[in-house]
C-alpha cells in the first residue's frame, strides 16, 4: 500500500490488539439519515493476503485504514487523494496546520514524492540506505502533485518507510 498519508499518535482511535500482526482496522464516515454528521465505523481485518488486499482497496477508493508501524498505530489514507487526506484530519480532529507523514512501501517509492537537487538527493539516498525501512522520517521539499493539505501549506513533506510488514 504505497504512498499512505499517516497520522501516528499515542492517541489512536483504535485500541491496540494483543498482537500488532492481527489488526488492520478500517474507518469510514457514514452520513446519518437527515443529518450532515458522520459516525465512525471500524472493521478488523486479519493480516492475511486477503485482509491486506481489502485494506488496500479501501485506501484506493478513498477510505481510511488504521495500521501498526514499528512504533505506533497510524491512521492512513492515499496521500495522493486530497479528499481522503482531509478525512484523516477530520476523523482525528487534527488541525490542518499540523502536517501528515507519507509512508512508502519501499525506499524506491519516495523520490516520486520529494523534489531534491543532486546534493540533497545523494544525502537522501545515503540516509534511506542506512535507516530504511525503519522509524526515520525525512522532511523534504514536496513535489507539486501532492495535496497542499498534506503538508499544511509548508511545501515540504515528511516521508517514511516503516519496517512493520503491515505498514
Amino acid at each position: 500500500m504505497p504512498h499512505t498519508a499517516a497520522e501516528s499518535s499515542s492517541r489512536a482511535t483504535i485500541a491496540p490488539h494483543k498482537s500488532a500482526l492481527v489488526i488492520i482496522a478500517l474507518l469510514r464516515l457514514l452520513p446519518r439519515a437527515g443529518a450532515m454528521t458522520s459516525k465512525r465505523v471500524a472493521r478488523v481485518l486479519p493480516p492475511t493476503p486477503d485482509g491486506i488486499e481489502r485494506a488496500g482497496g479501501v485506501l484506493r477508493s478513498g477510505g481510511l485504514c488504521a495500521f501498526p508501524t514499528e512504533t505506533v498505530y497510524g491512521l492512513g489514507a492515499s496521500a495522493l487523494d486530497e479528499r481522503a487526506v482531509r478525512r484523516v484530519f477530520e476523523v482525528k480532529e487534527r488541525p490542518l496546520s499540523d502536517p501528515l507523514i507519507v509512508h512508502v512501501a519501499k525506499p524506491e517509492d519516495a523520490p516520486a514524492l520529494v523534489d531534491l537537487d543532486e546534493p540533497c538527493r545523494k544525502a537522501f539516498d545515503a540516509l534511506t540506505g542506512a535507516f530504511w525501512p525503519g522509524p526515520l522520517t525525512l522532511v523534504c521539499p514536496a513535489r507539486s502533485h501532492l495535496p497542499d493539505c498534506l503538508s499544511a501549506g509548508t511545501s515540504t513533506v515528511g516521508v517514511r518507510c516503516p519496517s512493520h510488514e503491515l505498514a
